[in-house]
């Protein structure tokens, strides 16, 4: 009898380690679940990031050719003050033209 009650303890051992295996591989499983939606969720952030980049690059893009459009206008601009400086000087030199003949036509005609 003796025999019989080792083997049923070395039963009920074996019973619990493989209720115990048994919980280790559902909780195995549990986690590679998790790890593979870690991993598609890590695959989404990096298209997303990818797209972000894209979108960061075309940004830059458009920004360097708008700097390098300032930049000819600025030139444009430059290139206009200088000629309505002259413009200026050139009216301011007019109008004194002007005055010094008024001046001669009133010596002239004293009857203005």
């Amino acid at each position: 009898m003796q025999e019989f009650d080792e083997i049923r303890k070395r039963l009920e051992g074996l019973e619990a380690q493989v209720t115990a295996l048994a919980e280790v591989q559902g909780e195995g499983r549990r986690a590679a679940d998790l790890f593979a939606m870690v991993d598609r969720d890590v695959a989404d952030l990096n298209s997303a990031f990818g797209m972000q980049r894209q979108l960061l690059q075309a940004l830059r893009d458009d920004q360097v050719g708008q700097g390098h459009s300032l930049s000819e206008q600025g030139q444009a601009l430059d290139g206009i003050i200088v000629t309505l400086r002259m413009i200026h000087d050139t009216q301011l030199k007019q109008g004194r033209h002007l005055a010094e003949q008024g001046r001669v036509l009133a010596r002239i005609d004293p009857a203005d």
